[in-house]
């Protein structure tokens, strides 16, 4: 497997595709405030409102309306809904009598807890670890570029197929069915490895057994399903390798080793055992596919705009 010639997908006109990019600055208000509430308190209320958290005697004939020290968060409907908008705007110490489905319930308010959200300080955002955040400003610009990512993944999405076609088809790569049946071997040897290991043998699974695995429901259709897998993915290898030769980068066996160790704890087998259904080989060739989708990826980023660039 070799590339003899590649169109870079930097060389690519791509400028159909570009999209003026827009912040999502509702979004980012609500990551604020998910930051500002890890530091929410509670402090005694005066008036109830909605979302304070009231203790309460109740008095009705109704049973379950006729309890004491009730605590009841004002807005959520949990005890009634009725019962708790007559609540709203009453002190601690007040009688209050409403009707809740045709019957009278007298609650007398003993406490009532407000909840306060802090506003956002440095601090609070630098107890968040998050790479480059410091402060108010690096923090909205940490969740623009989050955004801008999420954006750039979905317009990879959509456009993926059609330009990793067109870099093919400006490519040559010289790939044989040799390299396409060697994928299937790896990936089918994986599949073997990790139903046995499940007590399943692969050639005497059920359809259901095997389409909970693979969506294919026989035996007989997963060599198939993985030679056309391979045909995807072997071209995007065939580049990523090329391109990691041209930029000095080599899939780390470190790297390898501490993912296996991490698997074979979820697994609950030991490293050798989960390196039979993962060699190193198909773990790099993973690598590579992904090291060149990645590159793909970052420069698809380049086609989101801002609006005042649009």
């Amino acid at each position: 497997m070799q590339v003899k010639k590649e169109l870079r997908y930097e060389d690519l006109d791509l400028s159909r595709f570009r999209k003026v990019f827009h912040p999502d600055e509702a979004a980012i208000e609500k990551e604020i405030l998910y930051v500002r509430q890890k530091k929410l308190q509670w402090e005694r209320g005066v008036i109830a409102s909605s979302g304070d958290v009231i203790t309460a005697r109740l008095q009705s004939e109704l049973q379950r309306f006729n309890r004491e020290g009730v605590k009841i968060t004002l807005g959520l409907g949990l005890l009634s809904r009725e019962l708790e908008n007559a609540l709203i705007g009453h002190s601690c110490g007040e009688k209050v009598t409403c009707s809740v489905k045709g019957t009278s319930v007298t609650v007398i308010i003993t406490d009532i807890q407000h909840k306060v959200v802090p506003p956002l300080d440095d601090e609070m955002l630098v107890e968040e670890n998050l790479p480059g955040v410091t402060d108010k400003m690096s923090f909205h610009t940490y969740q623009v570029e989050k955004q801008r990512d999420e954006a750039a993944t979905q317009l990879a999405y959509e456009i993926r197929e059609e330009v990793i076609k067109e870099i093919l088809t400006g490519s040559c790569l010289e790939i044989t069915e040799t390299d396409y049946q060697h994928w299937v071997d790896l990936q089918m040897n994986r599949i073997e490895w990790l139903s046995r290991f499940q007590g399943l043998e692969l050639s005497d699974m059920t359809p259901s057994q095997i389409s909970a695995r693979i969506p294919v429901s026989s035996y007989e259709e997963i060599a198939p399903f993985l030679l056309g897998g391979a045909r995807e993915t072997m071209p995007l290898v065939a580049l990523g390798s090329a391109r990691a030769a041209s930029d000095g980068y080599t899939v780390s066996r470190e790297d390898y080793d501490n993912w296996i160790t991490q698997c074979a704890t979820d697994w609950h087998c030991t490293p050798e055992e989960f390196a039979r259904a993962e060699p190193f080989e198909l773990y790099e060739m993973n690598a590579l596919s992904d090291y060149y989708y990645m590159g793909f990826f970052r420069h698809l980023k380049s086609l989101l705009v801002n609006e005042e660039d649009g």
